[in-house]
């Protein structure tokens, strides 16, 4: 069953009244407050040294923000600076395109004059071997051998 607040509130003021009128109930009331007090400034401290970590902790978020940011801008820069220097690379190749375009080349002769690969005979020449040659003949035999015992009738009925 809670006990109700009044009766806890008029038992401290009995308590209280009874200090209050001697000298050792004085001195308790007086230890009591300077207990309270001394928790109280204890708790400021912690309260103070709580706001002044978690200040730090901002300030130091702050500056990893910071120093985040100017990476990011550096290399948006860097990025930009090697767009502007292909794009350059880029115009230059194309004037030299249009440059031998506008040239007239006739020392060049035209496609139809160039012999085919057929004609020069690179598609007909011998390749060389890759093979070792004793690696080539054991598999030759291997394979006639393969062959053969598939071509013979079947012995096991």
């Amino acid at each position: 069953m809670p006990i109700p607040l009044f009766a806890i509130l008029q038992a401290i003021a009995k308590l209280a009244w009874g200090a209050a009128n001697s000298t050792l109930g004085r001195a308790l009331l007086l230890a009591g407050l300077a207990y309270t007090w001394g928790c109280h400034s204890a708790s400021s401290a912690y309260e103070a040294r709580i706001a002044a970590e978690r200040a730090a902790l901002a300030a130091a978020q702050a500056r990893e923000l910071a120093r985040e940011q100017d990476a990011t801008r550096t290399i948006a820069r860097d990025a930009t600076d090697r767009a502007a220097a292909d794009a350059l690379e880029q115009r230059a190749l194309q004037a030299k395109i249009d440059d031998l375009r506008a040239k007239d080349n006739l020392d060049v002769p035209p496609a139809s004059y160039l012999p085919t690969a057929r004609d020069s005979g690179a598609i007909h020449a011998p390749r060389p071997c890759l093979v070792d040659d004793g690696f080539a003949r054991f598999l030759r035999e291997f394979d006639s051998a393969a062959r053969s015992k598939a071509a013979s009738p079947s012995r096991s009925k």
